[in-house]
């Protein structure tokens, strides 16, 4: 079989791959019902849809990055496609027909940043800029060896409190220029990626203390600069002294983070069974979420913050002395 010569549309290509997708006989339904191979999609190239389900935005199609971008929903008949109701459940089904608009990534097969790990960061920096009830639960994914559909088993949660319930041009525009920082700490695997896998469990933890802990971990991750005793004063100064340079300046920014740095501090030595206010833990966990969303926004927009803090802790404990 030889694969079409015309040009194929994206739609198209989330149909033939799905149907190339395994199904219930062993087969996938193209072969098992003599159809064509699928269209060529270029030579080593992955290609990837996602819906974005629940994202409060307006506008049509938006470039986020090189070959990353936002996307209208592909045709119902695709959606009502044979291999994809295998994969799917009808709730599943109805709630990626019910998304608005899909995120669409052209990627080398070994780019240092995967699809997965793509759609990830832009709901972190989504995050960061403006928490809503955004979410994806599957991509369709189209590569040289075949296609399959994967669900995204580690999906973000919400704080009630925290969340906006719409998402204009500016915020999608700032959230877009946060992707070439967040790329660059995830694709370098050197010191930040930690704190930034720690932000990560923390959006995705449904526990109040697994979550305060883990922002509390990527808090460390990005402001540890000395292995001395007083740790609470010194992650305290950093913080302080970073918002107050390169964020917005307020005299409380250090008593805020001594307070809530506190906080983890009870979870940690088993304090927090005598915290028993549901409504405190989680207006304590916006308020540590918003100061590391904050102290994330400053790193990522200043690359000169990002290159000191992938440093050792004599040249981090330097850059902070320099504030």
């Amino acid at each position: 079989m030889t694969p079409p010569s015309k040009p194929v549309s994206s739609t198209d290509l989330l149909k033939y791959r799905l149907a190339w997708a395994p199904t219930a006989e062993g087969r996938p339904a193209m072969l098992r019902e003599g159809r064509e191979a699928p269209p060529e999609s270029g030579s080593a190239v992955l290609r990837v849809w996602a819906p974005l389900i629940d994202f409060p935005w307006q506008g049509s199609e938006c470039l986020l990055h090189e070959g990353m971008k936002i996307v209208p929903p592909p045709s119902d008949a695709a959606l009502n496609d044979s291999a994809i109701r295998y994969f799917l459940s009808d709730e599943e089904l109805d709630a990626v027909r019910d998304a608005s608009h899909w995120i669409a990534i052209d990627q080398p097969v070994r780019d240092p940043v995967s699809a997965a790990a793509k759609i990830n960061i832009f709901l972190i920096a989504l995050w960061i800029v403006r928490p809503t009830l955004t979410h994806v639960s599957i991509r369709v994914q189209q590569a040289p060896d075949g296609g399959r559909v994967s669900r995204m088993v580690d999906r973000f949660q919400w704080i009630k409190d925290q969340l906006h319930a719409d998402l204009d041009e500016a915020h999608l525009a700032a959230a877009r220029d946060l992707l070439p920082g967040l790329f660059a700490v995830y694709a370098a695997r050197a010191r930040l990626k930690n704190a930034l896998s720690l932000t990560f469990r923390g959006c995705i933890s449904t526990d109040w203390q697994s979550s305060f802990i883990c922002f509390a971990a990527a808090v460390e991750g990005l402001l540890t600069h000395a292995q001395t005793p007083g740790l609470t004063s010194r992650l305290a100064d950093a913080y302080s002294k970073l918002l107050d340079h390169y964020g917005s300046r307020g005299p409380s920014h250090r008593e805020m983070f001594i307070r809530l740095y506190n906080v983890r501090s009870d979870v940690i030595h088993g304090r927090a069974y005598k915290r028993e206010s549901s409504l405190s833990n989680l207006t304590d966990l916006t308020d540590f979420s918003n100061a590391l969303r904050e102290l994330w926004r400053v790193v990522l927009v200043h690359e000169d913050v990002r290159t000191n803090l992938e440093q050792d802790d004599a040249a981090r404990a330097e850059f902070f002395a320099s504030l």
